[in-house]
């Protein structure tokens, strides 16, 4: 078997036990992938779906149509980060309405990558605005969803380093240290 097989078999049988995989950036074509089949497995049931994600995140504006996703389930969603979440991959962990984890060797940050706007004057005011206004209604959602102060997780989006799984336990952005069922 190819290494694109075994992936495909992995992730094809993970989905058959409810549970979806976010495993490299989140970029569009992954935050579609993992969105369709968060709908998919709530339709075909009311039973806990497991997200788990090893992340370096991605483009801020990735990261809404997974959270929006996550807030129309009707089903639970259980997210456990396994090795990494960093930025819009650690928002969507933290703005996972259920049960959230972390492994007891991951890692999680806020901070968000940096973007690269390039263009006409206007046209970088215009992005810059835009991106500012995403920024800021990420920082409500994970605010909201933490219970941190907005002030604080404004802050973690710029220079928050990342947090051992014990530490972003404490910051809010998951529950729990996951161990053995």
């Amino acid at each position: 078997m190819k290494d694109g097989d075994l992936a495909d078999e992995a992730a094809r049988r993970l989905f058959e036990r409810r549970t979806v995989l976010l495993g490299g950036p989140l970029d569009a074509e992954a935050a579609t992938r993992l969105a369709a089949s968060l709908m998919t497995l709530d339709a075909e049931g009311d039973d806990t779906i497991r997200l788990l994600v090893n992340s370096p995140g991605g483009p801020l504006e990735c990261a809404f149509p997974v959270i929006d996703t996550l807030d129309l389930l009707r089903a639970p969603v259980e997210a456990t980060c396994i090795g990494q979440a960093q930025g819009t991959a650690a928002a969507v962990v933290a703005c996972a309405g259920g049960r959230r984890r972390a492994a007891p060797s991951a890692r999680l940050s806020l901070r968000l990558a940096g973007s690269s706007l390039e263009g006409p004057a206007g046209r970088l005011e215009r992005d810059a605005a835009e991106l500012l206004a995403l920024r800021d209604r990420l920082v409500d959602r994970v605010a909201a969803a933490t219970g941190r102060p907005r002030h604080e997780v404004a802050a973690a989006t710029e220079d928050g380093g990342l947090l051992p799984a014990a530490e972003a336990v404490a910051a809010g952005l998951v529950d729990e240290v996951a161990g053995r069922p």
